[in-house]
């Protein structure tokens, strides 16, 4: 038969310390910083309207930089946002054309390339002339503000704009006003 348990003794004193072990393998060297480089592509790109435009950035460097996207106009840079480095315009209009920066920054600096865009419409007015235009007899008494119009010149006029797009025109004629004096 087995007695009671007995009360703690009393914690023996710190042994020496022990000798060294192996020194293990050299681990492998850490990435260099870097300032930014950035590739843009494409640079530059032709779309008709209301097509979509896309375009890429690829920034490196060490620590990774913050790439962002802005458009050039004349009063300076407007940020465009941009996702996933790739800026995308849909549904483009002729007022997208121009030229975009793609902008790579971290704490070495910042680098920065442009892309240019080009959108293609179709030909527009943008004022019509009235469909009859009449003047003054030859014969006039106040200054001239126009040049003088003579029989010959009565007639229809076309306008007519095309591009590979498309083609539009109007009409206009010209009569002389009869007035006795």
């Amino acid at each position: 038969m087995m007695g009671d348990i007995g009360t703690p003794g009393v914690r023996g004193a710190k042994g020496n310390t022990g000798a060294p072990g192996h020194p293990g393998p050299k681990g492998e060297p850490g990435e260099s910083i870097s300032a930014p480089e950035v590739i843009v592509s494409p640079a530059s790109l032709t779309v008709t309207q209301n097509q979509t435009a896309a375009f890429y950035c690829s920034a490196g460097g060490n620590p990774t930089p913050t790439v962002s996207w802005s458009k050039i106009n004349g009063t300076g840079l407007v940020n465009m946002g941009g996702q996933d480095n790739k800026l995308q315009i849909s549904t483009t209009g002729y007022n997208d054309s121009g030229s975009y920066v793609c902008k790579a920054a971290n704490v070495l600096g910042q680098v920065q390339k442009v892309v240019k865009l080009f959108v293609e419409v179709p030909p527009q007015f943008t004022e019509i002339p009235d469909p009859v235009i009449k003047d003054e007899p030859l014969l006039r008494t106040a200054p001239l503000k126009y040049p003088v119009l003579a029989l010959k010149d009565v007639g229809t006029y076309q306008c007519k704009a095309t591009n590979k797009l498309g083609s539009v025109r109007t009409l206009t004629t010209l009569k002389l006003r009869s007035t006795t004096r």
